[in-house]
């Protein structure tokens, strides 16, 4: 092959590989009609850097809830949402008996929530 042959199939590889990248990272809402605080999301963590502290907690949380008190978020790939209403927890658990949890939090979640969380 001749080096603006090389040249051509190197461009498309390396566009092809910044596409798929930028897809792959873009942060989406996985419902569609609930809030979720793109901004605060860093890439692969999620918004995980936030649950070092009280105050990062409290943001993702309660600072950007929308007014039915719940958002949404990633934490290292895995979907979450946050419930602050009673009235809400019993729809939001019994949507879904799907619940997935991040090896890197146990220790966290199992101070916060206890050992016997919710099935």
């Amino acid at each position: 092959m001749s080096s603006p042959q090389v040249a051509a199939i190197a461009a498309v590889g390396v566009a092809t590989a910044v596409f798929l990248l930028r897809r792959l990272l873009q942060v989406k809402p996985f419902i569609p009609s609930l809030k979720m605080s793109v901004h605060l999301h860093r890439i692969f963590f999620g918004a995980g850097e936030l649950f070092n502290s009280v105050e990062g907690l409290g943001r993702i949380t309660f600072d950007e809830a929308d007014d039915n008190g719940m958002c949404q978020f990633y934490v290292m790939g895995a979907r979450c949402i946050s419930v602050l209403k009673a009235e809400h927890i019993r729809t939001v658990v019994l949507a879904s008996n799907f619940r997935q949890r991040v090896p890197l939090f146990d220790e966290y979640v199992d101070a916060i929530v206890g050992t016997r969380p919710l099935p």
